[in-house]
């Protein structure tokens, strides 16, 4: 879940972290996958939508205007203004 104040690199890290059960340090640096600071700021300029902080699972119903993915510390990242989805 992406909460309003946050960093969509942070979201990203922290739902890794979470998954594996270890502390945000232990991951690898997410700089090696991708531009850290080009994420956070395609997300950083999007206004989020009343559905902004819910966890969804991946189902067609799932819709976006933007959406990023990338491989990180073994998952497919799915990122959207909304949510971080580990597959």
């Amino acid at each position: 879940m992406i909460q309003r104040d946050e960093r969509a690199t942070e979201a990203v890290v922290e739902a890794v972290a979470t998954a594996e059960g270890v502390d945000r340090d232990s991951l690898p640096a997410l700089g090696a996958n991708l531009d850290p600071d080009a994420l956070d700021d395609l997300f950083a300029s999007r206004t989020p939508s009343p559905v902004a902080g819910l966890v969804f699972t991946r189902t067609d119903e799932i819709s976006n205007d933007l959406e990023v993915q990338f491989r990180y510390a073994g998952y497919h990242v799915t990122v959207t203004e909304n949510y971080v989805l580990l597959e």
